[in-house]
């Protein structure tokens, strides 16, 4: 066989492995991308999948309000059933509005808390600092005191040394040169233990303030108290007329399962209820006796373990309408109600209250 021809040959066998190298790199392409295309397609048939099911509900949600809306339509339509919705909803804007006072005082609580508690770091943080200075300064004046006499002393030694004249004082001078060296080596050790504790002082006033880590336990539970004293007062100003008692079952029970009489106990609840919402707007004088009530629970309350913060339920069983040197009010007895605000969760306390 020729050069010719081998070179014919390998020139062909090498030519047709190229079309098909290129094939099989285009067909794993293909492989691959169909692949990634069969994924997305399954991420978007399962996003349309979620997407309907979504729909699915809020169109459950908007059947259910028109059906809620046609019922209003039909109650309202009946004078009778439309006073009777017109007052379950004037007690829930009073229970809303309750909770929203009690939201608010929530609010101001938590800042109030915790300005007192990070003052409180700060100034126990400079009174730390401020002993470790103290205790700082004393040491460096003791050093400087102690540099200042081994000074003096090398300066004395100087002196007695520059009074030896003569050959005869030859060896007086050296073991006096050897005494000062040694002294100045103990003045450069003084020195650096100054300095070392001057860096110290300087590190130490430059410390920065502590990171403030939240409310503590005592500084929640005094919030949580607080918050339950006014949940208390909220239900005794509303106790006339059961309007507290009706405005709770308004906030659980449906409109067509209340019933607040003909249409005259109706007229009589609206004036009542717009009555006492307006007494609360402007009531603005109970903080010495929510003080008095909040220190009345201190006394009365019990925790589980010294980690709780929400006080056992158990322990708020009995709900004190009147505070010594505080009037209770219109038609208010004297004795304690068994009415238990954490459990039946007036005015949604719980919620506000902080674990």
């Amino acid at each position: 066989m020729g050069i010719s021809q081998i070179m014919s040959g390998w020139s062909a066998s090498d030519t047709s492995a190229t079309p098909d190298s290129a094939e099989e790199e285009r067909l794993l392409n293909l492989f691959w991308n169909r692949a990634e295309l069969k994924k997305e397609f399954s991420n978007l048939r399962h996003d349309r999948d979620h997407l309907i099911e979504r729909l699915r509900e809020e169109e459950k949600k908007t059947e259910a309000v028109k059906k809620q809306i046609r019922n209003m339509e039909k109650m309202l339509a009946d004078p009778d059933s439309g006073f009777k919705a017109i007052v379950y909803y004037q007690l829930q804007a009073l229970w809303r509005l309750c909770h929203k006072q009690l939201a608010k005082f929530s609010s101001q609580l938590k800042k109030q808390q915790q300005d007192r508690e990070r003052k409180r770091q700060i100034m126990e943080f400079n009174q730390e600092r401020q002993k470790r200075l103290t205790e700082l300064s004393g040491r460096i004046v003791s050093v400087k005191a102690e540099a200042d006499d081994m000074k003096n002393l090398i300066a004395g030694h100087e002196r007695q040394r520059e009074g030896m004249n003569g050959f005869w004082n030859y060896f007086k001078r050296r073991k006096a040169q050897v005494e000062i060296d040694e002294r100045k080596v103990q003045l450069t050790g003084i020195r650096a233990r100054l300095e070392e504790l001057f860096d110290r002082r300087i590190k130490i006033e430059s410390e920065p303030w502590p990171d403030y880590s939240g409310l503590g336990i005592d500084g929640k539970r005094a919030i949580n108290l607080a918050m339950i004293a006014l949940a208390q007062h909220l239900f005794v100003q509303l106790m006339d007329s059961s309007v507290a008692t009706l405005a709770r079952s308004a906030n659980i029970k449906k409109v067509a399962d209340v019933d607040y009489g003909g249409r005259s106990d109706c007229d009589f609840l609206m004036a009542k209820v717009k009555e006492l919402g307006g007494l609360l707007m402007s009531d603005r004088n109970y903080a010495d006796e929510l003080r008095a009530r909040t220190e009345l629970l201190r006394t009365q309350v019990a925790y589980k373990s010294d980690t709780d913060t929400v006080p056992e339920a158990l322990t708020l069983a009995k709900l004190a309408t009147s505070l010594p040197g505080f009037a209770a009010g219109r038609g208010v007895s004297t004795i304690p109600l068994d009415v238990n605000i954490l459990v039946d969760d007036y005015w949604d306390t719980q919620k506000l209250l902080m674990q």
